[in-house]
Protein backbone atom coordinates (compact mmCIF):
# COMPACT_ATOMS: atom_id res chain seq x y z
CA UNK A 1 0.00 0.00 0.00
CA UNK A 2 1.32 3.39 -1.01
CA UNK A 3 1.31 6.29 1.49
CA UNK A 4 -0.43 8.65 -0.95
CA UNK A 5 -3.12 6.03 -1.45
CA UNK A 6 -4.13 6.28 2.22
CA UNK A 7 -4.09 10.08 2.09
CA UNK A 8 -6.31 10.16 -0.98
CA UNK A 9 -8.67 7.49 0.39
CA UNK A 10 -9.13 9.21 3.75
CA UNK A 11 -9.78 12.63 2.21
CA UNK A 12 -12.14 10.95 -0.25
CA UNK A 13 -14.16 9.38 2.59
CA UNK A 14 -14.48 12.74 4.36
CA UNK A 15 -15.49 14.46 1.12
CA UNK A 16 -18.22 11.95 0.27
CA UNK A 17 -19.61 12.01 3.82
CA UNK A 18 -19.77 15.82 3.64
CA UNK A 19 -21.52 15.48 0.30
CA UNK A 20 -23.95 12.80 1.52
CA UNK A 21 -25.07 14.76 4.58
CA UNK A 22 -24.76 18.19 2.91
CA UNK A 23 -22.44 19.48 5.65
CA UNK A 24 -19.16 21.37 5.55
CA UNK A 25 -17.66 19.00 8.13
CA UNK A 26 -17.74 15.36 9.20
CA UNK A 27 -18.23 14.13 12.73
CA UNK A 28 -16.93 10.58 12.67
CA UNK A 29 -14.98 8.57 15.22
CA UNK A 30 -11.53 7.28 14.37
CA UNK A 31 -12.83 3.71 14.64
CA UNK A 32 -15.49 4.48 12.01
CA UNK A 33 -12.83 6.02 9.76
CA UNK A 34 -10.75 2.83 10.01
CA UNK A 35 -13.81 0.72 9.26
CA UNK A 36 -14.69 2.78 6.16
CA UNK A 37 -11.07 2.73 4.92
CA UNK A 38 -11.07 -1.06 5.11
CA UNK A 39 -14.57 -1.59 3.68
CA UNK A 40 -14.47 0.95 0.84
CA UNK A 41 -10.80 1.11 -0.16
CA UNK A 42 -9.42 -2.15 1.26
CA UNK A 43 -6.81 -0.27 3.30
CA UNK A 44 -6.04 -1.66 6.76
CA UNK A 45 -4.07 0.65 9.06
CA UNK A 46 -3.89 1.14 12.84
CA UNK A 47 -5.11 4.01 15.01
CA UNK A 48 -1.61 5.47 15.36
CA UNK A 49 -1.20 5.60 11.56
CA UNK A 50 -4.61 7.25 11.28
CA UNK A 51 -3.64 9.83 13.90
CA UNK A 52 -0.45 10.57 11.95
CA UNK A 53 -2.51 11.09 8.78
CA UNK A 54 -4.85 13.51 10.55
CA UNK A 55 -1.98 15.45 12.11
CA UNK A 56 -0.33 15.68 8.68
CA UNK A 57 -3.60 16.98 7.14
CA UNK A 58 -3.79 19.64 9.84
CA UNK A 59 -0.10 20.57 9.54
CA UNK A 60 -0.16 21.04 5.74
CA UNK A 61 -3.55 22.79 5.81
CA UNK A 62 -5.78 20.19 4.12
CA UNK A 63 -8.16 19.79 7.05
CA UNK A 64 -9.27 21.68 10.16
CA UNK A 65 -10.22 19.76 13.30
CA UNK A 66 -12.53 20.85 16.08
CA UNK A 67 -12.58 18.66 19.25
CA UNK A 68 -15.88 18.51 21.13
CA UNK A 69 -15.43 18.11 24.90
CA UNK A 70 -18.61 17.73 26.96
CA UNK A 71 -19.28 17.67 30.71
CA UNK A 72 -21.66 15.29 32.43
CA UNK A 73 -23.91 16.29 35.34
CA UNK A 74 -21.48 14.68 37.80
CA UNK A 75 -18.67 16.94 36.56
CA UNK A 76 -16.68 14.37 34.54
CA UNK A 77 -15.59 15.19 31.02
CA UNK A 78 -15.90 13.10 27.87
CA UNK A 79 -15.21 13.66 24.17
CA UNK A 80 -17.59 13.47 21.25
CA UNK A 81 -16.23 12.63 17.82
CA UNK A 82 -14.00 15.42 16.49
CA UNK A 83 -15.49 17.55 13.73
CA UNK A 84 -13.19 17.55 10.70
CA UNK A 85 -13.62 19.99 7.83
CA UNK A 86 -11.77 19.97 4.53
CA UNK A 87 -10.15 23.33 3.87
CA UNK A 88 -10.06 25.06 0.50
CA UNK A 89 -6.57 23.59 -0.07
CA UNK A 90 -7.95 20.18 0.86
CA UNK A 91 -10.67 20.57 -1.74
CA UNK A 92 -8.10 21.68 -4.32
CA UNK A 93 -5.93 18.65 -3.54
CA UNK A 94 -8.92 16.32 -3.76
CA UNK A 95 -10.18 17.90 -6.98
CA UNK A 96 -7.13 16.47 -8.76
CA UNK A 97 -8.41 12.96 -7.96
CA UNK A 98 -12.18 13.27 -7.69
CA UNK A 99 -12.54 15.75 -10.54
CA UNK A 100 -15.99 17.21 -10.10
CA UNK A 101 -16.19 18.64 -6.59
CA UNK A 102 -19.76 19.49 -5.58
CA UNK A 103 -20.51 23.11 -6.43
CA UNK A 104 -21.92 24.07 -2.98
CA UNK A 105 -18.90 22.57 -1.20
CA UNK A 106 -16.47 24.30 -3.58
CA UNK A 107 -18.23 27.66 -3.04
CA UNK A 108 -18.09 27.11 0.73
CA UNK A 109 -14.33 26.51 0.37
CA UNK A 110 -13.98 29.76 -1.58
CA UNK A 111 -16.03 31.61 1.04
CA UNK A 112 -13.89 30.37 3.93
CA UNK A 113 -10.80 31.71 2.16
CA UNK A 114 -12.53 35.06 1.69
CA UNK A 115 -12.79 35.10 -2.10
CA UNK A 116 -15.93 36.88 -3.18
CA UNK A 117 -17.62 36.24 -6.49
CA UNK A 118 -17.68 39.26 -8.77
CA UNK A 119 -21.06 40.45 -9.94
CA UNK A 120 -21.30 40.20 -13.67
CA UNK A 121 -23.88 42.92 -14.17
CA UNK A 122 -27.31 42.51 -15.76
CA UNK A 123 -27.76 39.64 -18.18
CA UNK A 124 -28.67 40.88 -21.66
CA UNK A 125 -31.20 39.11 -23.87
CA UNK A 126 -30.26 37.61 -27.22
CA UNK A 127 -26.89 37.14 -28.86
CA UNK A 128 -24.31 39.79 -28.08
CA UNK A 129 -21.93 41.05 -30.72
CA UNK A 130 -20.06 44.24 -31.34
CA UNK A 131 -21.52 46.48 -34.01
CA UNK A 132 -18.95 48.07 -36.28
CA UNK A 133 -20.31 50.75 -38.58
CA UNK A 134 -19.47 50.51 -42.27
CA UNK A 135 -16.61 52.68 -43.51
CA UNK A 136 -17.50 56.24 -44.53
CA UNK A 137 -17.00 56.46 -48.24
CA UNK A 138 -18.99 58.20 -50.95
CA UNK A 139 -19.86 54.97 -52.78
CA UNK A 140 -21.18 53.25 -49.56
CA UNK A 141 -25.00 52.95 -49.72
CA UNK A 142 -25.25 52.50 -45.90
CA UNK A 143 -23.55 55.72 -44.88
CA UNK A 144 -25.36 58.41 -42.91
Amino acid sequence: MHHGETTHALLNIHYFLQLKYKKTYTSMTRAKALKLLKRIHGIKIGLSALDKQYSKFKRVGLMNMYPQPRQRDDGTWYMLATNRALTFNGLKYLKRFVGNIARWLWLWGLKTVGIKKESRGPKLEGPQFKFTPPPRRDDNPFRD
